[in-house]
């Protein structure tokens, strides 16, 4: 159907049976109806009021995102530098083979 199309936009030679079916399947009672009613339907002048206010909502939106954002950062940020900071001066001071009183399997065998 749809190369039957392209072929009538391009205004190239079509199959005449297939042109007098299109011409009697839009002829009928159903066809003219939907035509009327497409008739019927006014035209209305496109208005970029709706645009302006979508572009007012998403500005107050974003606005209260970044907001959220930066009252989130605030608080998260010194958080985070805090805690790399601890790792970091636990992995530097604490020592590496100090012992914590765990007792040794040989000295238990040889008491």
């Amino acid at each position: 159907m749809f190369s039957f199309m392209k072929k009538m936009q391009n205004r190239e030679i079509v199959d005449p049976i297939k042109e007098a079916n299109l011409d009697v399947a839009l002829n009928e009672k159903g066809q003219q109806f939907v035509a009327q009613a497409v008739k019927q339907v006014p035209v209305e002048e496109l208005s970029l009021a709706w645009r302006s206010n979508l572009n007012e909502m998403l500005l107050q939106e974003s606005a209260k995102v970044s907001s959220t954002r930066k009252r989130v950062n605030f608080v998260w940020r010194p958080m985070a530098g805090v805690a790399v900071g601890a790792a970091l001066a636990f992995a530097v001071l604490v020592p590496r083979n100090a012992e914590i009183g765990l007792i040794q399997p040989s000295s238990v065998e040889a008491s």
